[in-house]
């Protein structure tokens, strides 16, 4: 349930009803796989904290790329701004990363 308003949290005021739904369900259908995949790998997260908010937080980031009304992949059929949320996206993770080294 949480994993579905973290996949909204970035596009909620763009997205009309029927598209929060399917973003909502396709949010929801990756975390149950990615808790499969992390029980398979023994990766140890019981609260899932890192599925439910790291990989959900990317996936509504680069939703966002494709949904803006305006910009949106999908509106404008031109992919720069689903570049740009990409990118964000990635320097984000690779910020994270780095700052989480130091520690």
């Amino acid at each position: 349930m949480i994993s579905a308003t973290v996949s909204l949290s970035s596009c909620i005021g763009e997205l009309e009803v029927i598209e929060g739904v399917v973003v909502a369900l396709f949010g929801s259908i990756l975390y149950f796989l990615l808790s499969k995949a992390y029980i398979k790998l023994k990766i140890d997260d019981p609260n899932e904290a890192s599925i439910t908010f790291g990989f959900m937080g990317f996936y509504s980031t680069i939703v966002q790329g494709l949904v803006e009304k305006k910009k949106g992949l999908v509106y404008s059929k031109n992919a720069k701004h689903l570049f740009i949320q990409i990118l964000g996206a990635v320097t984000i993770i690779s910020l994270s990363a780095i700052l989480s080294s130091l520690l």
